[in-house]
């Protein structure tokens, strides 16, 4: 299933977490948002250099975290790792939601 507007997304690799998945950054092209995402990896990710990955899963059902950070950390921190109670929705939600049809955010450069 291809979705329209997922080539307008770059995936990064964060971090790996238990269970054989890795926190990322879905790094929307043209707005320079960020949504977390927690997924498997088709291939490990080096860790000290930066690394675009491609997910395992399909892109559709990947789930998504937010834009913040820091509420997905005091997430973990609060719950001993578990941050799947802080899921916002899927990635397919992304591009429904028209982020994929939107420009730059007013006052970025």
């Amino acid at each position: 299933m291809e979705l329209q507007g997922a080539d307008r997304f770059e995936i990064l690799w964060i971090a790996d977490l238990p269970g054989g998945r890795s926190l990322c950054a879905a790094c929307h092209l043209g707005t320079e948002e960020v949504h977390w995402i927690t997924c498997h990896l088709d291939e490990p990710a080096a860790p000290d250099i930066v690394t675009f990955v491609s997910p395992k899963e399909a892109l559709p059902d990947i789930p998504t975290f937010g834009t913040s950070l820091a509420a997905i950390v005091d997430a973990a921190l609060e719950s001993n790792g578990a941050i799947d109670p802080r899921e916002a929705g899927r990635f397919a939600d992304l591009l429904r939601s028209g982020l994929s049809r939107r420009g730059p955010r007013e006052g970025s450069t």
